[in-house]
């Protein structure tokens, strides 16, 4: 425990009329201490005797109406106000308040009652933490109050599909009601190919094994493999790609989304049929054979390549900023969500090879303004049946803690034998001040680096000095 002369004073000056007011101030002071492990800093007196002379003190509470600032004498000390009051408050008492030093009013006829009101009794609460915190800082080391990095959510290093944080924030909640609300209208189609994986399992696999032949493929074999996946496709009820396109910053946890959204989808067969196309890494001229693939004949020295999409034929592919892709190839990525029909260059079978899928892009661009410039088609737009925007980082402030969370696990996991096990609280509210324009991405690289700045200098805990902008 802090030494005496190294405690936060708090002193309570209580309304001797208002019995109950002050025994609802009391419990809310008292609880709050108790609660956040700060009543070991603190040195709390109630005093009923209206008489400030010579009462110096670090916090100090008035719950009396006789409040008057020459009441308040300082003796060396600028105390923090927390002036409470009944009723509506005079122009007069909150001057008298404010030239006594740093203040805050709160009603305390909102304390209880019928008027109750708990944000009320939150606001006072927060603001009672936050300033006990603050000031025992100047004379307790930063680490005494810190939290474990799992103290808002488990990371699961065994989930694929981890996604920042599904728990507080009503922003993210609704984009994830919205993604459920999508696997439920699609768990027909996700038995049919689940079928359709198994029948087709044998025929995907010697596709794949011939593009890896270097001594050639045998075309003939590749096409019967493609007429055998066309006959399984047409006896599938759904006869039309599903498609989810995801919206949102760079940085805003597109990819988390859709691994989570795939991860349910697929399930087990999450690894083996999962797959993630970043088209912005792609050269334009490039993106048509990784797509869709290529046979001998589409240009000079071509040889069979299985295409991307075939590859996952039955389960998901997800298409990373698809807003990168040159007019051609959106045309033909139009043709594959209507009917399945994958177009492969230099295979001369007007039926090309039909691939049952479900097909998730994302994009940073604003769609509607690339459609209005003639740079996304409109009506590839509208071929997506789920259309989910994700929300930057400056929108989700309830989330956030839950965010970092997360972010402090599962960054830490990656870095070897590392001794963090913890983040103070100081260091908590300068992470929660920054804007984070670069998003998710962003708050992940500061966090990586804070782990390693607290990790080099031997530590188990992470400081505000870790922090690095």
């Amino acid at each position: 425990m802090p030494a005496a002369q190294s405690r936060v004073s708090l002193l309570v000056i209580e309304d001797k009329k208002a019995k109950e007011a002050s025994e609802v101030v009391k419990e809310i002071i008292t609880t709050t201490l108790k609660s956040k492990n700060l009543d070991a800093y603190v040195e709390v007196r109630f005093e009923a005797d209206y008489n400030l002379q010579g009462a110096a003190t670090d916090i100090l509470v008035i719950n009396t109406p006789q409040f008057k600032p020459e009441d308040v004498v300082s003796s060396g000390k600028n105390p923090y106000i927390f002036l409470l009051f009944t009723g509506s408050l005079s122009v007069e008492t909150a001057r008298a308040a404010q030239k006594s030093g740093r203040f805050e009013l709160f009603p305390t006829d909102r304390f209880y009652g019928e008027r109750i009101e708990y944000s009320e009794i939150a606001r006072f609460a927060e603001s009672l933490k936050r300033v006990v915190r603050e000031l025992a800082g100047e004379s307790v080391l930063e680490y005494h109050f810190s939290k474990s990095l799992d103290w808002k959510i488990r990371f699961d290093h065994k989930e694929k599909g981890a996604v920042s944080s599904f728990i507080a924030d009503p922003v993210f909640q609704a984009v994830l009601s919205q993604a459920e609300k999508a696997l439920g209208y699609l768990r027909g189609f996700q038995t049919e190919l689940i079928e359709f994986r198994q029948k087709t399992k044998r025929s995907l696999s010697e596709l794949g094994a011939y593009e890896n032949d270097v001594s050639g493929a045998d075309l003939n074999a590749v096409k019967r493999g493609f007429s055998e996946i066309n006959a399984h496709a047409a006896k599938m009820k759904t006869k039309k790609i599903h498609g989810i396109l995801l919206t949102g910053e760079t940085g805003s946890g597109k990819t988390r989304v859709a691994e989570w959204i795939a991860s349910r989808f697929l399930d087990k067969d999450f690894a083996s049929h999962y797959g993630k196309i970043p088209l912005v890494n792609i050269a334009p001229n490039l993106i048509d054979s990784e797509l869709f693939g290529t046979f001998p004949g589409a240009f000079t020295d071509a040889r069979y390549k299985t295409g991307k999409l075939l590859s996952c034929a039955g389960g998901v592919v997800f298409l990373d900023e698809i807003g990168e892709i040159p007019a051609t190839v959106q045309a033909k990525l139009l043709t594959f969500l209507d009917d399945r029909k994958a177009l492969v260059e230099g295979y001369n079978d007007p039926q090309g090879v039909v691939i049952p899928l479900l097909l998730i892009a994302a994009t940073n661009r604003n769609v509607r303004e690339e459609i209005k410039k003639g740079d996304f088609r409109n009506d590839l737009y509208h071929r997506f049946l789920f259309k989910l925007h994700i929300p930057p980082i400056r929108d989700r402030k309830n989330d956030f803690r839950y965010l970092l969370s997360y972010v402090l696990q599962s960054q830490n996991a990656n870095i070897p034998d590392s001794s963090v096990e913890s983040i103070s609280l100081k260091a908590i509210e300068t992470l929660e001040k920054h804007d984070y324009p670069g998003n998710f991405r962003e708050l992940e690289d500061i966090v990586r680096r804070a782990l390693l700045n607290a990790d080099f200098a031997r530590r188990k805990c992470i400081l505000a000095k870790d922090i690095e902008y």
